[in-house]
């Protein structure tokens, strides 16, 4: 892996071609022509991640991807947060992604303006899906900015200290209008609702383990990989794990 620069504590590698460098202690991350083009920030063994922008504009051309890696006792690597926002033909709109194979039985979308709840829906993605569409967002109505990204690990143990129920919350801070996914409670099929503006877009899953998580299953968040696609650059103000 090329040489890090370290950030907030942490050490942040280049990915692809882009280049990594400091500007009034903050950490611009540039060259993002192409969708390898990124960086992957090391976290350690950390229940909490929070990565915190210079608010970075969406456009008709940008493509941002997340993925959040963990690591389990036995020191394997797996991806337990994966999402993608690609903008649509024309330009107008972009649709957000999820990698539903990391994600629970169902996966539960929750938009906030100003810490106040607007919407509340629950997706129950097929067996055979993989990345799934859960909202779109409007880019000719209105300036849209990306200011951090954010993903949390909530255990719940039994008695016994073993894990029996796993959920994991990802978040988005973002000045935008979005238009959620929503399940129809008595066809199931997906319907689309109104736009939204929010501040902040939530995505949680929660994953039963009945008779405990076993030992050297249990994992921490370790990596975050930030890629993009026609984006000048990305200044990070403030990397952060609990």
């Amino acid at each position: 892996m090329p040489e890090f620069v370290e950030f907030a504590g942490l050490r942040h590698y280049p990915v692809g071609n882009a280049q990594l460098y400091k500007r009034n202690n903050n950490l611009v991350v540039s060259a993002l022509k192409h969708p390898m083009d990124g960086i992957v920030i090391e976290t350690g063994m950390a229940t909490e991640v929070a990565i915190e922008l210079a608010p970075l504009e969406l456009n008709a051309d940008t493509v941002l991807a997340i993925t959040f890696q963990a690591t389990d006792r036995a020191r394997r690597l797996r991806g337990i947060g994966q999402w993608v926002i690609i903008p649509d033909a024309g330009g107008k709109t972009a649709c957000l992604l999820i990698n539903s194979k990391p994600e629970g039985i169902s996966i539960a979308l929750t938009g906030k303006q100003r810490q106040s709840d607007l919407f509340h829906s629950i997706i129950q993605p097929q067996r055979n899906s993989k990345w799934i569409g859960i909202a779109t967002i409007d880019l000719a109505g209105r300036n849209t900015w990306l200011s951090g990204i954010r993903c949390r690990m909530e255990p719940l143990r039994d008695s016994k200290g073993r894990i029996t129920q796993l959920t994991v919350i990802k978040t988005i801070s973002s000045s935008a209008a979005i238009q959620p996914l929503m399940q129809d409670p008595i066809a199931g099929h997906l319907i689309h609702q109104g736009y939204y503006a929010i501040d902040a877009l939530h995505i949680a899953s929660t994953t039963q383990y009945p008779e405990g998580l076993p030992y050297e299953w249990e994992n921490h968040i370790s990596q975050v990989v930030m890629t993009g696609q026609h984006i000048a650059e990305v200044l990070l103000t403030h990397s952060q794990v609990l």
